[in-house]
């Protein structure tokens, strides 16, 4: 799920994080998937989705989650590709964008 800038730039950081969660659970759960059953692993200390999200899965902290976990490693590399090609597709709109 993405939060735009606007958005993140109007509300914050954390409610940017929780939107773009909702909209992930939201495709997740389109998708088929379970999300009663799930537990969501999100790297670091704060638990930024449980207040966000309507009816969040059950949610589990950890530091360095992508360090020590090949799942969120792999969330964090898809996640980082993603954002490479919409700032590919920016500079292509907005050409010397970077």
């Amino acid at each position: 799920g993405l939060a735009s800038a606007d958005e993140v730039d109007r509300e914050g950081i954390m409610v940017g994080l929780a939107r773009a969660a909702q909209r992930a659970l939201e495709q997740a759960s389109v998708a088929g998937l379970a999300l009663d059953e799930a537990i969501v692993l999100l790297d670091g200390k704060h638990d930024w989705l449980t207040a966000g999200v309507p009816a969040p899965p059950r949610v589990r902290t950890r530091i360095k989650a992508d360090r020590d976990c090949a799942s969120v490693a792999a969330a964090s590399v898809v996640a980082k590709v993603h954002r490479d090609r919409l700032m590919i597709e920016a500079d292509g709109v907005h050409p010397g964008y970077g």
